[in-house]
């Protein structure tokens, strides 16, 4: 913020110069059009009267205008604080804008008065002559006021949404690990029920480097593909020990894509969720399909529903929302008959 209130310093500084400038335009015009009239210059009194007038009035409004601009800006801060009442505050500054604007007049009227004699006071022209640069200043200060306050109310809530963006995002990455742990828990009591014991304890071998890959995944947004793709094959490879020929993974094609970026888990959530969902026989086999299709990576399965399930429900939820938060993209899910399709951004 202090490089934004130095920056609109200096827009009130160019903005004197400029408003200087162009309230002197037409006695700079009167002045030149002497010079040509006269030939040459002459240090004679008519010259000296006019370029002291033109200097020491360009100069007043530059000096009028940013006393006006800063005190309103800034100094005024230092004057008034939150605890005095509305009233007073308006009391002070409206009180400190005429008396920078009437004590400055009087006192540049008197400084021309000392080298410029002419028939009108200086000092009534400074007190009504210039009231246009005093409007344009205060107006100026406040207008820069104004934009400060949207600035940082715009910086405020961008902060906001990142923080609840933030929230929200690990609030659904703790949301995974019950969830997975859940579902490998349900894997491991069906091993342990219907395999030898040595079958459940090389289960939890491997179930033990899976967790190490989610909760080192856990700290990161985004992971590469290929990250995802040796993390699945170790856990196919985790579920085939359960499932055997009766699931069968395929992963198609994806060599050109490895450095792309998706959510960590995102893979398994979806493989996570078919296995679930449906029924796996030796007879009705689920075969499951990894595979790009334009700028989307696809995760197909053959449809062949449960009538009941195990699983808590949130895996497609969690993933889609995920996707939504970080790249305001949308997860596509497609179903028919017999397939079912998860359509993920490639990012």
């Amino acid at each position: 913020m202090n490089k934004t209130h130095k920056y609109y310093h200096w827009i009130i500084i160019v903005s004197a110069v400029l408003i200087a400038i162009l309230f002197n335009w037409e006695n700079y015009s009167r002045f030149f059009v002497f010079l040509q009239n006269s030939g040459k210059v002459r240090f004679r009194t008519g010259v000296y009267t006019q370029v002291s007038f033109l200097i020491i009035n360009t100069a007043g409004h530059f000096v009028l205008f940013n006393l006006l601009a800063f005190f309103n800006y800034t100094w005024k801060n230092l004057l008034i604080r939150n605890s005095l009442a509305r009233g007073i505050q308006i009391f002070l500054i409206i009180t400190g804008n005429l008396l920078i604007y009437i004590l400055f007049g009087l006192l540049l009227g008197w400084t021309v008065n000392q080298y410029v004699v002419l028939q009108r006071s200086f000092a009534t022209y400074f007190l009504f002559a210039n009231y246009a640069v005093a409007i344009l200043a205060v107006a100026e200060a406040y207008f820069l006021i104004l934009l400060h306050k949207v600035k940082t109310a715009e910086v405020t809530q961008i902060k906001l949404q990142e923080e609840k963006k933030h929230a929200e995002l690990v609030a659904l990455k703790e949301q995974i690990s019950p969830h997975f742990f859940f579902n490998t828990l349900t894997s491991l009591s069906t091993i342990v029920r219907n395999e030898a014991k040595e079958v459940g304890l090389e289960f939890i071998q491997d179930l033990s480097r899976v967790y190490r890959y989610a909760l080192a995944s856990g700290q990161q947004n985004l992971v590469t593909l290929q990250e995802e793709l040796e993390f699945m094959n170790a856990y196919i490879f985790l579920v085939k020990k359960r499932f055997g020929e009766k699931l069968v993974y395929k992963a198609e094609n994806l060599d050109d894509i490895h450095t792309s970026k998706i959510p960590p888990m995102a893979l398994q959530l979806l493989i996570e969720n078919a296995i679930q969902h449906n029924i796996i026989t030796q007879a009705l086999p689920l075969t499951i399909r990894l595979y790009t299709e334009a700028d989307r990576l696809c995760v197909e399965n053959n449809l062949q529903p449960r009538e009941t399930s195990d699983s808590l429900g949130i895996g497609l939820q969690n993933l889609a929302n995920r996707y939504r938060l970080l790249t305001g993209k949308e997860i596509v899910i497609e179903k028919q008959e017999f397939w079912f399709r998860v359509k993920l951004p490639i990012l």
